[in-house]
């Protein structure tokens, strides 16, 4: 009698730690959540007061006559996607501060988002090449168009590829945080796995 009472005690203590546990994890992914959610926010920010600023400066310069016609148009044009794309972006992460998500959704949804933010500096980098491309293109054709959107692109992509960098490290910092292993919630029941 005595055996299965210690037994009982033993599991209900080792029940109680796994569910600490399992606790302490699931405060570690909401946090992961909230700074990413908050970073993302902070970011779409940043990148619609960089928008609103060159659709201001090129905008003025444009009418003015002032500068390179081509340039100007270029980041104005650039700079009407990149707000549309920042206010979707913003209102996007508004509204996924609202949902609850599952420790196993918070780590994919974190992924998810270093992934697209490795494409995008792939493609900013792209833009970057076109722009010397097109530059060049402008130079030995005595072209002034491709000329100024040559540059435009150079400056455009230059500004989104350390933007997008400035985020991958910010969000691989707060993924880091949960720790050296990749945590996963268990797939059923109470508990947790760790993969080494």
């Amino acid at each position: 009698m005595n055996l299965a009472k210690e037994t009982k005690n033993i599991f209900l203590a080792l029940l109680f730690i796994l569910l600490i546990v399992q606790h302490s994890f699931s405060q570690g992914f909401s946090k992961l959540n909230e700074s990413r959610i908050s970073t993302n926010k902070k970011a779409m920010q940043v990148l619609v007061g960089w928008s609103l600023g060159n659709m201001a400066v090129y905008g003025v310069r444009a009418s003015g006559g002032n500068g390179d016609k081509y340039f100007n148009q270029m980041n104005i044009y650039w700079n009407v996607v990149n707000l549309a794309i920042a206010s979707a972006g913003y209102l996007g992460s508004k509204k996924e501060g609202r949902s609850t998500l599952s420790n196993k959704e918070i780590l994919s949804k974190q992924f998810k988002t270093e992934k697209i933010l490795f494409f995008n500096t792939g493609l900013d980098l792209a833009y970057i090449g076109t722009g010397f491309y097109l530059r060049e293109l402008g130079r030995n054709e005595n072209d002034s168009r491709w000329k100024g959107y040559g540059k435009s692109l150079i400056l455009q992509g230059s500004f989104l590829a350390i933007f997008d960098s400035i985020l991958i490290l910010k969000h691989q910092s707060n993924r880091k945080k949960l720790g050296k292993y990749k945590i996963l919630p268990a797939s059923e029941g109470v508990g947790v796995k760790i993969v080494w």
